[in-house]
């Protein structure tokens, strides 16, 4: 027995972005708010989007400011300073922050109140405002999922607002939009959605449904992260790599991730260090960590890796699929450990104390010495 359960409209081409207009039109809203980042706004990404609702008639305020890992007191900021506009919906254009930002403006409009009160399952009683979706990376998946990561500012912890309510109404995926993409960007995004697929294809809550759409997305992905980081205007690679991020969002939905993300969450909200850059840094130690729950899922995910897997031994297959991540994010100027990126004297009880939380879905049984001892290979 299994359920899966998931409610996404998606559509998916070069350009279509600016038809936002119609489409917002079609679905029947007319006053929106519109969340972007800056760097967006600044190359005028952002403005095919404003400028197609100008055009259809849909009348808009800009908030062009998300923050890298959104903060709850600026969400909340910025609901205060529209909520008297008749805002029918929340469209977000950009990354995971742009989107979750976007959905976590959505659920104040119909709850109020304070976004802590929304951490965890089940917490969303009063809906959300629809939210359109337009990713600008092929990363998060933020585009279809129920979950929206949001930092609790006064405690320096990442929430997880959960709720089918803030599942987004359109999914714009258009190709166009990933040419300008910066590269660590891309890269770091690209490997998160990697992690997507291979988390829920792992996670003890998959199931025979959810492990479809895990397989089908990382061969989608993993044949394309290296082309499309070195030519993110491939228009080929980059819808791949959008449909591929599209998938694993919509089964993560549903069988959780693991201890990737228990310990990107914790590093995020504590050190304020980008998702995708701790989820892709943590990747290959907890891969190795993880082996032993599922070689056979290992051995299969090392096929499409390209890897050759067929004849060679557990330990030996292991020792492939690690070697290749380390490969990869070297190819792709990923760092691996923490002086890498300035942070010598993380402060490992801390992190594991906040990431343990977080692991329950994760293949092998964890323990916080567990994670202490992932942390200390990656210093």
């Amino acid at each position: 027995m299994f359920a899966f359960r998931t409610s996404i409209n998606v559509k998916c081409g070069r350009g279509i972005v600016d038809e936002l207009g119609d489409e917002v039109r079609e679905l029947g809203y007319g006053r929106v708010l519109f969340v972007t980042d800056p760097g967006l706004a600044k190359t005028g990404i952002s403005a095919r989007g404003t400028d197609s609702l100008k055009r259809a008639g849909v009348e808009y305020e800009v908030f062009d400011s998300i923050e890298p890992n959104p903060r709850d007191s600026s969400m909340e900021a910025v609901w205060d300073s529209v909520k008297d506009e008749c805002i029918e919906a929340v469209i977000g254009l950009g990354g995971g922050s742009a989107m979750d930002g976007a959905k976590a403006i959505a659920v104040l409009a119909r709850n109020g109140g304070k976004l802590n009160a929304y951490d965890g399952p089940g917490k969303i009683k009063n809906g959300a405002l629809p939210i359109v979706a337009i990713p600008t990376t092929a990363g998060t998946g933020s585009e279809v999922t129920s979950n929206a990561a949001i930092t609790d500012a006064a405690r320096h912890y990442k929430m997880s607002l959960r709720s089918p309510a803030i599942i987004p109404s359109l999914a714009i995926l258009d190709p166009s939009l990933l040419a300008s993409l910066p590269v660590k960007i891309a890269a770091e995004s690209s490997m998160d959605a990697i992690i997507h697929g291979l988390e829920s294809y792992t996670s003890n809550r998959a199931n025979s449904l959810s492990e479809g759409l895990s397989i089908q997305s990382l061969e989608y992905l993993c044949p394309n992260i290296r082309p499309f980081v070195a030519n993110r205007a491939d228009p080929i690679a980059a819808e791949k790599m959008l449909i591929g991020s599209m998938f694993a969002g919509t089964v993560i939905g549903n069988t959780g991730t693991g201890n990737v993300h228990a310990l990107a969450r914790a590093l995020g909200g504590i050190y304020d260090l980008p998702h995708g850059l701790a989820c892709s840094m943590m990747f290959p130690y907890v891969v190795r960590f993880n082996f032993i729950a599922h070689p056979a899922k290992y051995r299969n995910f090392g096929r499409i890796l390209g890897l050759p897997v067929d004849r060679c031994s557990d330990s030996t297959v292991c020792d492939l699929v690690v070697g290749e991540l380390f490969r990869m994010c070297a190819d792709l100027g990923i760092p691996t450990t923490f002086s890498e990126v300035g942070l010598d004297g993380i402060d490992v009880a801390a992190v594991s104390e906040v990431a343990i939380a977080n692991s329950g879905p994760n293949p092998r049984t964890t323990t916080r010495a567990d994670l202490e001892s992932l942390l200390l290979e990656a210093k």
